[in-house]
Formats: structure tokens, sequence, C-alpha cells
């Protein structure tokens, strides 16, 4: 009797293993595709992992690479229904690629308009503005955040994406500005989306103070379709002192019952007169605080924001970190904030973390051991981080 050996293609193998095997070569591209190659019961499974992740640069340099990229989408149109995620870098604003038109099932865009170079939070020169990309990639973009399933949009130094089409899509939970801004007067009409007739809620806003007035001038009126009122995470940048202050205060107050974790840093070089206050926030459980200007300002900054913690909390992590330089005083006003940071913040029950980082470009060992004394109620609950880095110029 003759034996039959089995081929690739005829293997079996149970689910679980097959699972097992593509989440171990997960990032892992050339073992996935042989894994692709290999038998018929790992092709779909690989190809759902090789593709989950897309990154797509529209650099001149790319055009064969896009185009290949693009006849294999065509040739295997369920290729572009694993995509669930796609980084878009857009280093021309006149290229596309017919790509962009087969990814039905975003779940999550990001996209960059950088150029390589150094971007300031505010330098709109460095940056793609979406006026000069090219009508044909306008409409790709407007195609790619019209998808129900897409839910975290990214915007990395590309700026004034129109508001007019966000505000219309109730599906989206996560937005970021990155080093840009929305567009800074109202859309035209022919730009602006039409009305939807579902309710959405924003749950993660990421932008500088100044563009989040943007944004809540825009979502925060009868004509949306998309809210801020039920965000839970909150991440912003405050560069001029009272305005942005009032902005991200208008935030705090329109999304006090749900707001869980926030994370300000603040580039002041005095103290503002206005504080922001957390007195409304009975939900919030995260607060991250990050400056980079004298250690002075930082530190009456951040205490006169914790002091307006309510009695009634849930905060279970503070993250205070300081980039910059200056020795603290004995028996001055840096030693009176630190001690009403200890003492505040050992009141809070359910508090379990308290992370003090310090970056400066000059040593100073002695500040470590000051801050130590000054919360030593915080200490002494063994609950507190201390982290000093020292960044060596060239």
């Amino acid at each position: 009797m003759t034996e039959c050996n089995p081929t690739y293609s005829q293997i079996q193998l149970p689910l679980e293993l097959i699972n097992d095997i593509i989440v171990e070569l997960s990032g892992d591209w050339r073992s996935l595709e042989a894994c692709s190659l290999t038998a018929h019961v790992l092709r779909e499974p690989s190809q759902k992992a090789l593709f989950k992740i897309l990154t797509i640069d529209l650099d001149p340099t790319n055009i064969a690479v896009n185009n290949r990229l693009n006849d294999v989408m065509a040739s295997n149109k369920l290729l572009g229904t694993y995509v669930k995620t796609l980084r878009l870098k857009i280093r021309s604003t006149y290229n596309t690629t017919g790509a962009l038109k087969r990814l039905p099932f975003l779940r999550s865009l990001s996209i960059d308009g950088s150029d390589g170079r150094f971007d300031t939070p505010l330098n709109r020169h460095q940056i793609t503005i979406w006026p000069r990309i090219s009508y044909e990639l306008q409409l790709d973009l407007l195609d790619l955040v019209r998808p129900p399933m897409l839910e975290e949009l990214t915007f990395t130094s590309f700026s004034d994406f129109p508001l007019g089409v966000l505000k219309n899509c109730p599906h989206l939970k996560n937005l970021h500005y990155i080093g840009c801004m929305p567009p800074p007067q109202p859309e035209d009409d022919d730009i602006t989306e039409p009305h939807c007739y579902t309710w959405g809620y924003l749950e993660t806003l990421t932008a500088p103070a100044v563009a989040t007035q943007l944004v809540m001038d825009s979502f925060n009126n009868s004509s949306s379709f998309l809210a801020l009122s039920r965000l839970r995470r909150y991440n912003s940048l405050i560069y001029s002192g009272n305005r942005d202050i009032v902005t991200v205060q208008g935030v705090f107050d329109l999304a006090a019952p749900s707001l869980e974790i926030i994370s300000i840093t603040a580039l002041l070089d005095d103290i503002p007169g206005l504080h922001l206050d957390l007195r409304k926030l009975t939900n919030l459980r995260v607060v991250r605080i990050k400056t980079a200007r004298p250690v002075s300002v930082a530190i009456r900054f951040a205490v006169t924001m914790l002091e307006t913690i309510p009695e009634q909390n849930r905060i279970e992590s503070v993250e205070f970190t300081i980039t910059g330089n200056g020795a603290l005083e004995e028996e001055s006003e840096d030693e009176k904030c630190w001690n009403a940071m200890d003492n505040k913040l050992a009141q809070v029950k359910l508090l379990r973390r308290v992370s003090v980082m310090m970056i400066h470009s000059i040593a100073d060992y002695q500040n470590q051991s000051k801050i130590r004394r000054w919360l030593t109620k915080l200490d002494s609950q063994g609950i507190i981080d201390f982290q000093f880095i020292r960044i060596v110029r060239q």
C-alpha cells in the first residue's frame, strides 16, 4: 500500500494554533509574507496581520511603490478590507494613489504633513496646509474620514482640514492635533459637509489651547453632530497665559462629569494671573502636568491647579514633569509650594502614584534632596517616584 504524505496546502491546523503563530510573528513582515504563501489555511490570517497597519508615503519618489500597492489591492479586494490603521505621509501636495480608495473599514487614520524639519507647536510655515494640496488628494482625504468605523483621527503638521467635515462625523471618538491647527475661519459652503442624523460624542481631544478654541466654536453649537460634552481624555498646550487658560477651563467646565484624564503642558515664562480650577472634575483619575520653563514658575502653576482638587475625587495618579533650570531655595516660595503640594495630595484617599520628573541641562543634585524633604508625607506613604535626568548639550 502506497503511503501518501500530505502537502502543505492539505495541512489542517487548529484555529487557536494559527492565531498563536500569527501573534508570535507580529511585526516580522518577511515571516508573515512567507507564512501567507505556505498554506491556504495560513494565507488569510497572515494577510490580515500584514495589512492591519498600512503606511503610505506620497513622496514623488514612491510613485512606483504606491502604484504597485494599488495593483496588488485591486487584484485582491479583500486586502483593503484588512486595513484598520492607515499612516499617511503627505510629502507632496500633488500626488495621491488609488490605494486610498480601497480602505472601507479604517478605524484609525493618521495624516502627517511634516517636511522632516523641526516644527514648533504654532509654526504654520513648516507644515502642509489643506488649501495647498491637490483637489484629487482633498477628495481622497474626505472619503477616508467618512467611513462609520473610523474612530481615531490624528493630524500631525497638517493644518486647516475643514471642521465642517469633522463636526458631521459622529463616529469619531479620538481627535488629535499635533503641531498644527484647524482652519482659523469658517469654511466655505462647498467644503462643509451636509448634516447627518446621528449624534456622536468625542472621547479624546489632543490640541493646543488656541486650536481647542476653534474646535469648541465649531462643535459646541446646534449645527454639530459631534459633541465635546462627554470628553474623557483631554491633552492640551498652554502657550499664551490667561487666554489659553480660559479656553482650557472652558473644556473642563463643559465636560466636567466625564473627564477622567487630563494632560496639560504649560510653556510659561511668568506666573499667569488666572489658574486652572479642578473643583468640578469629580470623576478625574489621572492628572499630568508638564512644564518647560523656570522651576519656580512651573511649581507655582502646578500647585495652584492641584490645590483645587475637590474633596470628593477619584484621583489615582499625579504626574509632574519639569524641563528647565534653576536651583530651589530653602525657606522660600519654592519650599512653600512643594509643602502645599505635599499636604494636598496626602489627603487624596485613592492616590496610588505620584511621579516627579525633573529634566535639567545643568546638574543640580541638591534639588533632589530638597524635594524629598519637602514632600515628606508622600514619601512616607511610599507612593512617590522621583526621576532626575540631566541633559548634556553638545
